[in-house]
């Protein structure tokens, strides 16, 4: 065997080798970082929750999908939002929330005690499932964006929701909703809150803009605006009058023991306080 024959063996016995070395040196220097940089706790956490079979039997599964005509809306910058509140809480941080950044219609989804904001919360209770096609990928809603909701109770699987709804947010009114004490005895059991808004000054007919919550708890926190008028070419704008009945049969109509308050406000008039302190009588 030449000479030349056996240097190229030799040659290619060492390359091997030192292949063979610098897999392993690799190796322990992805084990060591891997060992220097821990899992966040809060990853951990939300992985045993996805692998807790009792947990993940809690979550709220379905189906989103676009109303027709409403596809040319989805662009390469829009972000889906899920988001899970008790039923009848229409602001604060949401019981659970999940960003999804790539999707198609129809898309399934999984929303439960993994996805919960405040650690120690359960997942529980009569909820609200929001679904918001964000058109710029902000958290915040913006005017042309797509929600769907449903109420639903956690476990549910068949949770399907629509985005129909183009949201719309101009002006609002905000501020603080609290009972007289005289009428805290009075207080029903499942309270149901209706807010109306009226142009100041009209009585009667259809209101400018109605909302209706239920099982609220006082002082409430209330908004009430564009998004909540009766006709979406209407404008809520201009001086208004607000008023707010604590309904016992949850029927719009006021009957004997609804408590109410009433007072008068400018669209885009914020932490304004109101009282409510009549008992509508037998």
């Amino acid at each position: 065997m030449s000479k030349k024959l056996l240097n190229m063996k030799f040659i290619i016995k060492l390359l091997l080798i030192l292949g063979l070395l610098s897999t392993v040196f690799f190796l322990a220097a992805c084990e060591r970082d891997l060992k220097e940089h821990k899992v966040p706790p809060a990853v951990v956490e939300k992985l045993a929750k996805k692998n807790d079979p009792a947990l993940q039997a809690q979550a709220v599964e379905g189906v989103v999908t676009l109303a027709p005509g409403q596809a040319p809306r989805v662009t390469e910058a829009a972000v889906l939002f899920l988001y899970a509140r008790p039923r009848g809480v229409e602001s604060g941080p949401p019981l659970a929330v999940k960003k999804i950044n790539f999707f198609t219609f129809p898309m399934e989804y999984s929303l439960g005690p993994a996805e919960v904001m405040l650690a120690g919360t359960s997942f529980e209770g009569p909820l609200t499932v929001s679904a918001r096609l964000d058109l710029d990928g902000d958290p915040k809603a913006q005017p042309g964006d797509l929600e769907g909701r449903i109420d639903v109770e956690p476990g549910n699987k068949q949770a399907n929701i629509v985005l129909g709804e183009v949201m719309s947010t101009g002006k609002e009114i905000t501020g603080t909703l609290s009972v007289s004490p005289k009428l805290q005895s009075h207080l029903p059991q499942t309270p149901v809150l209706f807010i109306l808004a009226r142009p100041h000054g009209v009585k009667t007919g259809a209101p400018l803009a109605v909302k209706r919550v239920i099982g609220v708890e006082f002082p409430y926190a209330f908004r009430i605006g564009q998004a909540d008028t009766m006709l979406p070419d209407v404008e809520f704008d201009g001086p208004v009058t607000l008023l707010f009945r604590l309904d016992n049969d949850g029927n719009l109509k006021s009957t004997p023991g609804d408590m109410e308050g009433e007072a008068n406000a400018n669209a885009g008039d914020e932490n304004i306080e109101v009282v409510m302190e009549t008992l509508v009588a037998g």
